[in-house]
Parts: C-alpha cells; structure tokens; sequence
C-alpha cells in the first residue's frame, strides 16, 4: 500500500472538520486583541464575521447524519459560500477598495446558492456544486490580488495560496460530478481540497495580520519620508536619497545638479494672511514646481520654505529647469492670496561627469547661489561654483545666447554655449 493511500484512508473528514472550525476560532481571538482603528478596525470586524461564519457551517456539515439534511448541507454550504466571500472580499480591500470585485464576490455566492439549493439533490452533487463555487470565489480573489501590479511580496504569496485553493476545489468538484462521492468520502481527489483548505484556516488569518502590518509599517514609512503639507519628500529622506543617487551618478561617472529654490518673501504671506494661507501658497508652489521638473528628478522639502530638487545626469540642463520652475511659479495666485503674487529665488550647483561631491557640498554650493539670488533681487537663478563664486542665469540662457550677470566681484563663474558654469578666464 503506497504512502497516498494509506495517509489518506486513514483520514478521518468529520474530524478535519471540527479542526477546521477549531481554528477558525482562535483566529478569530487573535485578530480580536488585535488593534486598530478607523478603516482597519471595520475589516478586521468583516474577516471575524466572516470566520465565524466558516466555523459554524463546518460544525453543521461534521454532524451531518445526526442532524437535518436541511441545516447541514443546504444551510452550511450557503453559510461557507457567503463567508469565503466575506473573508476573500476583505483580504483584497485591505491593499485597495475595490466594490467591484466585492460586488462580484458576493454576485457569485448569491447565485452560487440558488443554484446549490435547487439542482444539488445527491451526496456527489452536494460536493461537486459546492467545490466549484467556492473555486469560482478563491479564483477571483486570486486574479484581484495577482493583477495589482504594485503589490507586496506577501500578496503575491497570498494571491498563491487561492489559486492552490481554487485548483484543488476544481479536483474536488470533479470527484463530485465525474465520481459522485460524498464529503465523508476520502480518496486524495477529494481530500486535498480538504487539506489545502485546513491549510489556509490556519494560515489565512496570520496572511491577514501580516497584511494588516505590512499596510501599518507602509504608513509609518510615509509619515518618516513624506512631508504631510506637501506630499514630497521631507529633509532627511531627501537627504538619504540624494547621497544614493550621488553615489550612483558618481560611479557611472555622470553629472549631476542641485537646485535649492525658496519662495521670496514668505514671511510676508503669513504675516498678512496668516498661517492657513501660507499652508495654501506652500501647496500651489510644490504642485506647479513638480510640474516642471523631469521624471526621475528627486524634489523634497528641506525647510519652511525652501526645496531642494538633485537632477541626475544634468549639468548643462540643470539652468534649463531652473529657469523652467521659475517661470512656473511666477504671478501665481491663491484664494487666499489673490493681491499678492509668488516667485522663486534659485540656486544652482552642478557637479560635472567624472566629479565626485557630497550632498551636503552641493547643498552649500546650492545656498550661497541661492543667498546671491536673493540678494540680487529675488525671482532669479544663480548659479554657484565649487570655490561658491556665483552667476546669474538669466532666461535668455534657457534658451538663447545672452551674458551672464556676475554677482560677487571677482574670479566668477560665467557661462559658455550651453549655459553650464566655467571658469572665467
């Protein structure tokens, strides 16, 4: 006798059953001392629901033959149908809420159920419809955790598990309708569903806690990187950033750029309007600067009103979108601010292919050509050399030859062709 049969002939179903319905309750007391508020607290109380739900019908279908044939086939199997839909609808809204698969989830049990209590009159049947709705459940529940393609390794683990779920239930239902064996029967057709689904109560519910974390841990990262008011990068994880692009750029030999930009006269704005519209102003400026950078640019916020854009792979360009973001910004107006308009002062520091830097010189660099813009004038770009000697770039530069302005005397930086900054002869 091979190892197959003989493990399971040997297996007892009525048994696995109530271990089934064992699990599904500590689960459930598990992610009850777990807490949460909010959106989070209202899925945990779905996935208990739902679990609840699972244990009871597997205890109606283990008494099967002691009790009615009414309470533990057609009412169990309804109740197992709604409660998958539940759990699986519940595990997928917890990485984004999707009614429309929830509303197809719970569009299959219902007419799973119908179709359950009015052609499933045998003991083959009984399986045969009740494995195939519940692998036409996991099945969507797999392609809506599988298709997100921005989704965790977890999910995918646990996107998975439902197609190992599905394609069991599949086996399952043809042992039902091809063999005509009822749920107590034990050939491995029928009882791999059975394991397989021993196998997700146990696991399902750690998945669910671990998706729950993964999405807590997802938000602490946000609240450590992203600035709340503007939704870019704060100081420090600009920072981190920076000096791994730098690094990068530095090791395939690239240029690179910074761009320090500070809104002129801020403090005029709170002062005036208050600190509500400042909030308003700081928003409108970030939202029309991002629009002017490039895709792969790294921009974040590193003071009250001053931002800091690195531009990888850009020396000469780097005057190009200063320019471009100046221009952005000036004579815009807010709701709150509509007799005042807005400009930027610039600093620029540019690091050229095969020239290795820190973020933090770049950064000094970037100030002193900033401090020079501001005291030029404001609503200006100047940029800044390695010995912080600085330069005005004017438009015509973004675009068309011009001189440059130089700002501070002596040994300044002047601009060729290109526009990017060279030692002034």
């Amino acid at each position: 006798m091979s190892l197959s049969v003989l493990f399971f002939s040997t297996l007892d179903v009525r048994t696995l059953f109530r271990l089934m319905s064992l699990a599904d309750f500590v689960v459930c007391l598990l992610l009850l001392g777990y807490r949460e508020t909010g959106t989070k607290q209202r899925l945990i109380r779905r996935f208990v629901c739902a679990r609840v739900l699972h244990g009871v019908a597997c205890i109606l279908i283990s008494l099967r033959g002691d009790i009615s044939s009414l309470v533990s086939v057609y009412v169990a199997n309804v109740t197992i149908f709604f409660s998958f839909a539940l759990e699986v609808s519940t595990i997928v809204d917890t990485r984004e809420h999707r009614r429309g698969v929830t509303r197809l989830l719970f569009g299959v049990a219902t007419l799973g159920s119908v179709v359950f209590v009015l052609a499933a009159t045998t003991p083959g049947l009984y399986v045969g419809y009740a494995a195939i709705i519940i692998s036409a459940l996991f099945g969507i529940a797999f392609a809506a955790l599988a298709g997100d393609g921005e989704g965790s390794r977890l999910q995918r683990i646990i996107a998975g598990f439902y197609l190992l779920v599905s394609l069991a239930f599949l086996m399952r239902a043809y042992a039902g309708f091809g063999a005509g064996m009822g749920v107590f029967d034990a050939p491995p057709t029928l009882s791999l569903g059975l394991l397989v689904m021993f196998g997700y109560c146990v696991g399902a519910g750690v998945g669910f806690l671990l998706l729950l974390k993964e999405d807590v841990d997802r938000r602490l990262l946000v609240a450590a990187t992203i600035d709340s008011l503007t939704g870019i990068l704060n100081r420090r994880a600009f920072f981190e950033a920076a000096r791994e692009r730098l690094a990068r750029a530095a090791g395939r030999g690239e240029p690179a750029s910074l761009l320090l930009v500070d809104i002129d006269h801020f403090k005029r704005v709170n002062d005036t309007f208050g600190h509500p519209a400042g909030d308003e102003v700081l928003a409108a400026v970030t939202e029309r600067l991002h629009r002017a950078l490039r895709a792969h640019d790294l921009f974040g916020r590193v003071g009250g009103e001053e931002f800091a854009v690195l531009l990888p792979e850009a020396e000469a360009e780097a005057i190009v979108v200063a320019e471009r973001m100046r221009r952005a910004v000036r004579g815009l107006t807010t709701p709150a601010t509509s007799h005042l308009d807005c400009s930027v002062s610039i600093g620029c520091a540019s690091i050229a292919a095969g020239e290795r830097a820190t973020i933090e010189t770049l950064f000094r660099r970037g100030d002193a050509g900033l401090y020079a813009a501001k005291r030029a004038g404001r609503n200006r770009v100047v940029a800044a050399g390695a010995d912080l000697a600085t330069v005005e770039m004017t438009a015509q530069m973004a675009g068309m030859p011009a001189a440059p302005r130089p700002l501070d005397g002596a040994a300044l930086s002047f601009a060729n062709e290109e526009g990017r900054g060279v030692p002034r002869p």
